[in-house]
């Protein structure tokens, strides 16, 4: 177990989302890894639309059959001005500062499916292949860590791409005069994380989830799935 904060590992959205929804999860995941990750199908499919639609947008490879209807959406992205930066790793400091993904002083870093960035403008896209569940925090920890990269950024247009409805969802737009603020909600965050570690208490925080949702078996909330 870490014994300071600036021991704990780089934090995510995924890491992030995971502990927000259950610190106990988010424990057996991360720090006694007695639940392993594993991919099931529908993270599978996701992950092979980001890899067909990033090689459509960045070199006009044709999509799969399967993807088709997708282009819609990818030629939007297509025709968008600006440099375009595709399944980018982004990555800043707890002071806000810009760092390599892979860096020691790493806090919060993130891949990121689309950027555009024109001039002073930014335009951020996520790709969803789920269902329609917008997430404004994963927006909002994207644009800290674009406007963070590029001091030229002073606006920046967050959406999501649902896939399977073939709609990009009105953009959430965050300015850099809000920056400050914005570091402060993370901070906040983080703080009751490192509280967590630093107290070695994660505790349960029982959900909908519990229902056979969750891999912590071992968890006083866990039940097994009902079957229909």
């Amino acid at each position: 177990m870490p014994s300071t904060p600036d021991e704990i590992m780089p934090q995510s959205h995924s890491s992030l989302s995971l502990f927000n929804t259950c610190p106990r999860q988010y424990e057996a995941r991360y720090i006694t890894r007695e639940v392993k990750f594993t991919q099931g199908p529908e993270a599978a499919w996701g992950d092979e639309v980001h890899k067909a639609l990033e090689v459509h947008v960045r070199d006009g490879v044709p999509l799969p059959g399967n993807m088709v209807q997708y282009s819609k959406i990818a030629t939007a992205v297509m025709r968008r001005p600006g440099e375009k930066l595709l399944e980018e790793k982004f990555a800043i400091t707890r002071f806000g500062a810009p760092c390599e993904y892979f860096a020691d002083e790493a806090w919060l870093r993130g891949k990121i499916d689309v950027v555009i960035v024109d001039g002073s403008r930014a335009y951020v896209v996520d790709y969803k292949t789920g269902k329609v569940k917008p997430d404004v925090a994963q927006l909002r920890r994207y644009a800290v860590m674009v406007m963070a990269k590029y001091p030229e950024v002073d606006r920046v247009y967050c959406g999501f791409a649902w896939l399977q409805a073939g709609v990009l969802s009105a953009p959430t737009i965050y300015t850099r005069d809000r920056l400050a603020e914005l570091l402060d909600v993370e901070r906040l965050i983080r703080g009751q994380l490192e509280s967590a570690y630093e107290n070695g208490k994660f505790e349960c925080r029982p959900s909908g989830l519990c229902n056979g949702g969750c891999d912590v078996v071992k968890c006083q909330f866990w039940k097994p799935k009902r079957s229909k």
